[in-house]
């Protein structure tokens, strides 16, 4: 299972570049994901985290794909109901798909079988828990996820108020990873709590599980 961390809009932006400096060993990607930054914003501060040593391989830009081609990083995220081709040419495309991982949101089952069908490396799901970036909005919950993951052929990440005590159940539904925002970027020691996903993470792998039931 993957683990992706995304960043949040809020944070100062010293405090993104001191946890993804600390935590990009042990992740998959780092989610750059600040929607109000202009692209010129976006690339000081990716030249910011390249300075720090994390890998252009790990690093996801939301949104702005021909900045994350032009400087080779390891991927681009779009929102559901954004097109690549809306923000680049036929050709632009072309090399995007065949140099970057190309990652949309979902939130329905007919949204994440249009993300697989316009060829998307994988999609994130949620929210499948309560979340305080969504409230009032009542979560997609554990049934949906397990839908989705048994219907497409590309990988599902779980995403949305996500705890280490619910890795092994999301596990146990198909999931190819997790997403997590504040979990990391704004717990007290983010590397001890990335320390407890990985844990539930390793106990997952190991041990299959059925939800309601002891592990075998």
């Amino acid at each position: 299972m993957e683990i992706h961390v995304i960043t949040p809009e809020q944070l100062h932006r010293q405090r993104l570049i001191d946890v993804a400096s600390c935590v990009y060993p042990y992740v998959n990607a780092i989610h750059i994901r600040q929607k109000s930054w202009s692209s010129q914003e976006m690339k000081r501060f990716t030249h910011q985290l390249l300075e720090q040593g994390i890998p252009a391989s790990k690093l996801v830009l939301n949104g702005h794909p021909l900045l994350a081609l032009d400087m080779q990083l390891g991927g681009i995220h779009l929102p559901e109901q954004v097109q690549l081709a809306e923000s680049a040419s036929e050709h632009e495309c072309t090399r995007i798909r065949s140099s970057l991982r190309v990652g949309r949101s979902v939130h329905s089952m007919d949204s994440g079988k249009r993300a697989e069908q316009e060829g998307c490396d994988y999609v994130f799901f949620g929210h499948v828990y309560a979340t305080s970036s969504k409230p009032g909005i009542p979560p997609r919950g554990l049934v949906a996820v397990k839908e989705l993951c048994n219907t497409l052929h590309i990988p599902v990440i779980a995403i949305g108020g996500i705890q280490p005590q619910h890795v092994r159940e999301l596990h146990a539904m198909g999931v190819a990873g997790i997403a997590v925002m504040s979990g990391i970027f704004e717990a007290e020691q983010p590397e001890r709590q990335l320390e407890r996903y990985q844990k539930e993470l390793t106990k997952a792998e190991a041990t299959k599980i059925q939800i309601g039931s002891d592990p075998e």
